[in-house]
């Protein structure tokens, strides 16, 4: 069936080249919104915490997200 889906968002940058989106806000601002309310690090931890996928997983999709082997080839 249907599925609704309420998102909200912080925008890490400006909104243009020309905006950097640092006179309105500091870079302490942006540092603590990311670290509080990521998207994508709170996907990752509701998936981990609801059984959905393991750690293992995250790590072989970085991995081939990356284009690597295995951790080694990391930079």
């Amino acid at each position: 069936g249907p599925i609704i889906m309420e998102l909200q968002t912080y925008r890490y940058h400006g909104h243009s080249m020309s905006d950097p989106g640092v006179s309105y806000r500091t870079r302490e601002e942006i540092q603590e919104v990311r670290s509080k309310s990521d998207p994508i690090s709170m996907l990752k931890e509701r998936m981990l915490g609801n059984n959905m996928a393991s750690v293992e997983e995250f790590k072989v999709r970085m991995l081939l997200r990356l284009g690597c082997r295995d951790e080694g080839e990391i930079i």
